[in-house]
């Protein structure tokens, strides 16, 4: 099973807008959940995830973007989470903390900070801020998401791991995350249903895909 982005995020957001309706949530949220279902797999276009696709079967995978494969091994760079360039992508295209918190937390990988790890593959640059994978400067391929959603080609910032912010990027993800939790719409256990919806969305998408 090979499938583009757009047909992927396609269909999570299919399932996401099923599920939504059939849960007592606030009508008020919804959009953002479809909105992250449609952004949570940006990060895929990341160089890194696609050197992956291709590992196996280089001579067979199409050309082009590619979201799912049958042969999925490690990343090349120790760490690297799509989902967290997929977060930032959202930040720096426009869409809500609350959107990017989604596309970023939907493998519970990453959700109130952004934060590197120890056995990280670090840049040549000391300076290169980094985490999961994912170094400030990555540059991003333009990538469709489907339903006519484009996102054009982006060098990842990560000022956003920055504590107080930064004036370009604003408050930090962990100021705009906290902000989140303490929301009274939201609070912690909205927010776990809300990212576990998107979590089944996907599930179901990827088993359907593979029948």
């Amino acid at each position: 099973m090979r499938l583009r982005p757009a047909a992927h995020t396609n269909q999570v957001v299919k399932q996401a807008e099923r599920i939504v309706v059939e849960l007592p949530i606030l009508q008020s949220l919804q959009p953002a959940v479809i909105e992250a279902a449609r952004w949570h797999d940006a990060g895929k276009a990341h160089q890194i995830f696609q050197d992956t696709m291709r590992r196996k079967d280089a001579t067979e995978a199409p050309q082009g973007l590619l979201a799912k494969c049958p042969h999925v091994g490690r990343h090349k760079r120790r760490g690297f989470r799509h989902e967290l360039a997929s977060g930032v992508l959202a930040l720096m295209n426009g869409r809500s903390d609350l959107v990017a918190y989604l596309a970023a937390s939907h493998h519970g990988k990453v959700r109130l900070s952004i934060r590197s790890l120890p056995n990280e593959e670090r840049p040549i640059d000391p300076s290169t801020r980094f985490a999961r994978g994912v170094h400030e400067g990555d540059l991003i391929p333009e990538a469709d998401l489907g339903d006519n959603v484009k996102v054009r080609a982006t060098a990842i910032r990560l000022d956003y791991m920055d504590l107080g912010g930064s004036d370009e990027a604003g408050p930090s993800w962990l100021a705009r995350m906290l902000s989140l939790r303490d929301r009274p719409d939201l609070g912690p256990f909205r927010l776990a249903l809300l990212e576990s919806i998107l979590k089944a969305a996907d599930e179901r998408a990827s088993g359907a895909g593979s029948k």
